[in-house]
């Protein structure tokens, strides 16, 4: 069974997209919590290659990565 998607700002949640390898600036991601499915974060595309040296800060159900990103690791990120 499919379950529907829901758009994050209909749920009240202010959120952006997650930046893609190409436009991470070169200090590294801004600062925020991040959710990403698994499918994207190990997937064979290099979008979100950025992800992959880090640690999932938890787990959303069977299918998502959550990360948070703090200011004092900008200028650590691979």
């Amino acid at each position: 069974m499919r379950r529907p998607c829901v758009n994050p700002r209909q749920a009240g949640v202010d959120s952006l997209s997650v930046p893609i390898t190409a436009n991470i600036p070169a200090e590294g991601p801004p600062p925020g919590w991040y959710a990403v499915s698994l499918s994207l974060w190990y997937g064979r595309h290099d979008r979100y290659a950025w992800l992959r040296g880090r640690e999932p800060t938890a787990r959303i159900g069977y299918s998502t990565h959550t990360i948070r990103i703090g200011a004092a690791e900008r200028s650590t990120s691979p």
